[in-house]
């Protein structure tokens, strides 16, 4: 990998699809189908921002937040781009 990324985001459990909202307080807001319970919501939102991003799941880490709605995410990518920009384009 060339570099990481730290992400800001606020997520919304319980919601109809996963999808990205757009920002929020700083942070990328993303709904996500999955309960906040037994780590279920986490697990969702870092495969959908797999998929979103197109890297594999390993490349991706909860560094804060595991409890909170607002957490931030490290990615360790291998392109120049902002993760932030590549989703809100992607969207």
């Amino acid at each position: 990998m060339d570099s990481e990324e730290v992400l800001s985001v606020f997520v919304k459990p319980n919601s109809e699809k996963n999808e990205v909202i757009g920002l929020y307080n700083g942070s990328l807001k993303i709904k996500i189908c999955c309960p906040p319970e037994k780590n279920k919501a986490n697990k969702e939102l870092i495969s959908f921002l797999s998929r979103k991003i197109g890297l594999p799941k390993k490349n991706f880490s909860i560094l804060s937040g595991h409890h909170s709605n607002t957490k931030k995410i490290l990615i360790k990518k291998d392109f120049t781009e902002s993760v932030l920009k590549k989703i809100l384009v992607n969207n």
